[in-house]
């Protein structure tokens, strides 16, 4: 297990050219990753919506979590696409 298996690519790829790993190497294991960005970045998603309180306003948890997988390197059309699968809508 990848200490980093929670990130997006985009955090990914940053990470590891830091560390001096070429682009190229790079590209292609992400391309390579089992399952997609989707995918990962809907599992995060879940998981991390699970300790978001109840009771907080949809707008708020839908800035939260956009904000959160933002961080982990997801790119935006993709966390916009996995906050409406899971029924969050930037408004209330």
């Amino acid at each position: 297990s990848f200490k980093g298996a929670i990130n997006g690519p985009r955090k990914l790829k940053y990470d590891l050219m830091q560390k001096g790993i070429s682009e190229q190497l790079i590209d292609a294991a992400i391309e390579n990753s089992e399952g997609s960005e989707y995918d990962r970045c809907l599992a995060v998603a879940q998981s991390r919506l699970d300790g978001i309180s109840v009771t907080l306003e949809m707008s708020k948890k839908y800035r939260r979590l956009a904000g959160f997988l933002e961080r982990k390197g997801y790119g935006f059309g993709t966390i916009k696409e996995v906050l409406r699968d899971l029924g969050l809508k930037p408004y209330d």
